[in-house]
This record gives structure tokens, sequence and C-alpha cells, in this order.
């Protein structure tokens, strides 16, 4: 289910650090691992002329690349190379690739909006999961994973794909639910604590009364238990390109120490 991964290269001085840490979980993954790059902008910085035409332009970016890789020792990475604007190549790509996790990396709004804005839009539109990074701590690690749930969403597809990826970390779940427990609420938690176990996984739920808002109290929860990540579901209305991402789900993203995941629901 995890068999490609896809992140975007810009060249810049921390792309080498995103490129080693999205390497090496796409190894955890045994996933093949494609780094997409889209023209845009400025044509110098590629040290061709602004009206030179695309076919100059595309083929300056290549040998950038390829000495790029070539000097960082990536050569059995596949690169892509688009014209457009960076979220919408990347879902494309992602489908035209059969693309199964897209990992973005991300510093939060209040420091860097550009890769903010782009990340939570990528998550939005990318027809696969998306895996938000915004620190790099180490490698990507992930023994301890958080599932928030919301027990009014058909979650069965979130389950398929979070199984798996918990399965190949090798991982334990919490299940939470934040707010008052209802016994609807209980009936879902159990149902899916119990798909986890009888996968051989490690999991359990529990209940997190609400601080000041929900992300915040995902986000405390997650700290004070010591979490690698957290998985969290997008809401699909009217096919991709309407999709809902859900304002707690976007603040996560943009404000969780940790890297958060998103899956279709």
């Amino acid at each position: 289910m995890f068999k490609k991964v896809l992140s975007p290269i810009d060249f810049s001085a921390e792309a080498v650090e995103y490129a080693h840490y999205a390497r090496q979980l796409a190894q955890k993954l045994n996933a093949s691992l494609f780094f997409i790059h889209s023209i845009q902008g400025d044509y110098k910085q590629y040290g061709v002329d602004n009206k030179s035409d695309r076919s100059v332009v595309l083929q300056a970016v290549q040998h950038k690349f390829d000495v790029w890789r070539k000097t960082y020792h990536f050569e059995e990475i596949t690169p892509i190379i688009t014209f457009g604007e960076i979220t919408e190549c990347i879902a494309e790509q992602a489908e035209l690739h059969n693309i199964d996790l897209v990992v973005m990396f991300t510093r939060g709004l209040d420091e860097e909006e550009w890769l903010g804005t782009n990340t939570t839009k990528v998550a939005k539109i990318a027809p696969c999961p998306v895996l938000s990074v915004k620190s790099i701590k180490g490698q990507p690690d992930f023994k301890r994973i958080l599932l928030p749930i919301d027990p009014k969403l058909t979650v069965e597809g979130l389950s398929t794909y979070a199984l798996e990826f918990i399965k190949l970390m090798q991982a334990e779940v919490d299940l939470i639910y934040v707010g008052e427990e209802s016994e609807n609420s209980r009936t879902v938690l159990e149902k899916y604590t119990k798909l986890y176990q009888d996968a051989g996984i490690s999991a359990q739920f529990n209940f997190v009364d609400r601080e000041d808002s929900v992300t915040e109290t995902i986000i405390s929860y997650s700290q004070k238990k010591d979490f690698q990540l957290i998985i969290m579901a997008t809401h699909a209305r009217m096919g991709i390109k309407a999709l809902i991402l859900g304002s707690v789900t976007e603040n996560c993203i943009n404000n969780a120490p940790i890297p958060v995941m998103t899956l279709k629901a």
C-alpha cells in the first residue's frame, strides 16, 4: 500500500536534510522515492534567461537536479520536473505516478507562510496520504502513534491506511476521542481498537477532556504522552477538488511539533 513516496525539492540549504529524511522513511516502508521540483518564477535561478524557451529551462533544471543528486548521493531517486504551481503539480504527479504517500515539510505559518500554506493545500488536494513534517529530529522512527477519532465520520478508509502504516512502522497506537464519553463514541472507539488489536498491533483507546480547543487538546495530549506522529482524517465532499480539510486537522498540521499524517476518510 505504501510503495511509492513523493517529496518536493527546491535545492535550498534545508533541502538536503529534508531529502535524507524522506529517503529514510521510504527505506522503512520499502518504497521507491520520487523527488519533484516545479519550475516557476524567475528562470535566472537556474542559470538561464527569463525569455528562454521552456525546453532550454527544462534542460538546465535537469542538469541542476542531476548535479544535486550526485553531490548528495541521491542517484537512486527518481526526479520529476514540472512547470506550474507547486501544490497542483504535486497532486497531479501523485495521481499520474500512483504515489502512495507525499512527504511535505513545514515550519508553520507563523515562521514560514509559504511552506505552511503549501503543505495544507497539498493535504487538501492530494489523492493519497500526506505526511507533514515541521522539524526533523532524528530519523522518522514512529513507534508511538496518536489517532484522534471523530465518531461521526465513516473511517474505514482511514483505518485501512493507518493500520498498514502502523504495521510497517511496528508501532503502538492510541485512539482518542476529545470530549465527553457517549455510547456511540465508546462503540466506535472499541470497534477500531479491536481492529488494530486483531491485526497484532498494540492499541488502546482513551477519552480526553477538552481543553481550550480540540486542536490544543490533541497537541497537548501528544506531548504529554510522548507520541511521535499524529494521524488524522480529512473530509472528502464532491471529489478531491472540493475536499474540506477541517480546521482541527489544518491547525494540527500548522501547530503540532510532531509530524501529522492526513488520510482521506
